[in-house]
């Protein structure tokens, strides 16, 4: 799934699919993500499991999605 980054206006705290799908999309690993946005590889993994990503996370990932 291919995720339109203008068109995620909106915050989605609680969708890990979503949250997956920017990972995949950046083109870097889980480790290296969550090092570029400044959490910990076990934040990371929270919130690819479900846990409420704040929107300044949403907003880097989208960041880094949508250089690739």
């Amino acid at each position: 799934m291919k995720v339109d980054i203008h068109a995620a206006a909106h915050h989605r705290p609680n969708d890990p699919d979503y949250y997956r799908t920017l990972v995949e999309q950046s083109g870097y690993t889980q480790a290296n993500a969550a090092q570029l946005i400044g959490v910990d590889q076990r934040t990371m993994r929270r919130y690819l499991a479900g846990a409420p990503v704040p929107y300044t996370v949403q907003v880097t990932l989208e960041l880094l999605a949508g250089q690739h």
